[in-house]
């Protein structure tokens, strides 16, 4: 009897995750996104603002879909963090990028701010 329960208990999880998912299908337009930063020495950017500028693209041609900037400070291990899709929108919308033709990639330029110069 246990067996059955368990069965019935794991075919109705499976059953809601599955159908709950197909219902509300939509894509997450904010994702998470961290990195370690280095200047050209290869020093650690602690503590440091840091300008970013990302994009998502598409394709052989890297065809753009949707770019935004941020503006972070690293931590005492020169992490960034931040969290794509609530940037400053500089080109397109993160709702409207078909994500079902797949193959997205991600193009981060960060700018440092190193002794009064930017360094890409």
């Amino acid at each position: 009897m246990k067996q059955i329960y368990l069965l019935l208990t794991t075919l109705l999880l499976v059953h809601v995750q599955v159908f709950g998912q197909s219902v509300n299908s939509g894509v997450p337009n904010k994702f998470n996104y961290q990195s370690v930063v280095r200047d050209t020495s290869g020093q650690l950017v602690t503590n440091q603002p840091v300008g970013m500028r990302l994009s998502l693209q598409r394709g052989p041609q890297m065809t753009n879909l949707y770019t935004e900037t941020h503006q972070l400070t690293t931590n005492s291990n020169g992490l960034l963090t931040c969290i794509i899709g609530s940037g400053q929108s500089t080109f397109g919308m993160m709702d409207t990028i078909d994500w079902s033709g797949g193959g997205v990639l991600t193009g981060m330029h960060r700018m440092v701010r190193v002794m009064g110069t930017m360094e890409q």
